[in-house]
Formats: C-alpha cells, sequence, structure tokens
C-alpha cells in the first residue's frame, strides 16, 4: 500500500508542477516543440527537392538537350530538301524547322530555371533550418 500511495504523490507531484508552470515556461516549451517540428519539416522538404525534384528535373533538361540536338539538325537538312516545287513552300519548310528549334530552346529555359528555383529553395529550407538550429 505504501508504494501505491508513493506512486500516487508523485503523480500528483507532476500534475501540480504542470498546473503551477508560469506561462514563460509553457511559452518556452511551445516554441522548443515548434521549432522541433519545423526542423523535421524542413529536413522533409530538403529530401524530397533533392532526391526527386532536382533529379527529375535534371534528367528533362538533358532529355530536352538531346531533342534540341536533332531539331537542329533536322532544320539544317531542310536546306537540302528542294524538292522541285513552290518557293514558298520550301521557305515554309525552313521556318517551321527554325520554330521547332526556337520552341525546344524556349522549352529547355523553362527547364533551367526550374532547376534553379528548385536549388533556390533548397538553399533557403538550409538557411531557415541553420536559424532554427542556432
Amino acid at each position: 500500500m505504501a508504494a501505491k500511495k508513493t506512486v500516487t504523490v508523485k503523480f500528483s507531484d507532476l500534475v501540480l508542477a504542470e498546473l503551477n508552470k508560469s506561462d514563460d515556461v509553457k511559452q518556452k516549451e511551445l516554441v522548443v516543440e515548434t521549432i522541433e517540428d519545423y526542423k523535421i519539416d524542413i529536413n522533409g522538404q530538403i529530401s524530397a527537392l533533392t532526391t526527386v525534384e532536382l533529379p527529375r528535373i535534371t534528367n528533362s533538361i538533358e532529355k530536352e538537350l538531346r531533342t534540341l540536338v536533332k531539331l537542329k539538325e533536322a532544320a539544317e537538312k531542310t536546306y537540302l530538301s528542294i524538292l522541285g516545287g513552290d518557293f514558298s513552300e520550301y521557305v515554309n519548310r525552313i521556318n517551321v524547322g527554325k520554330a521547332s528549334v526556337f520552341s525546344q530552346e524556349n522549352l529547355i529555359a523553362n527547364l533551367q530555371s526550374e532547376a534553379k528555383d528548385i536549388k533556390r529553395n533548397i538553399e533557403g529550407y538550409k538557411e531557415i533550418k541553420a536559424k532554427l538550429n542556432s
């Protein structure tokens, strides 16, 4: 019975200690918990960006660069595609080839911009993490 009473006293002491905490102590505990949660969230964001998003966009850029090389080669060959016939059709084929190259270059520029944004986001998260750890 004495052991049970000792446990009850210890528990009641814990309850009273919790009830008697000052607002400053409660706020500090809340801030510490929030910071720890943020650190976990930031690690998740950094991990997702570095292991999924950045490799995905890098792979897309490589693929689109290969396509650009092929489009440039095809556009260059259109100058040699004199099939007899209308001159305006010849010029049109050349212009279509150039437009394809231009469109592909814009796509690659957009992907490269997206990659830069991902890298900036990673650095931003690392900066926030450093501040939370200080």
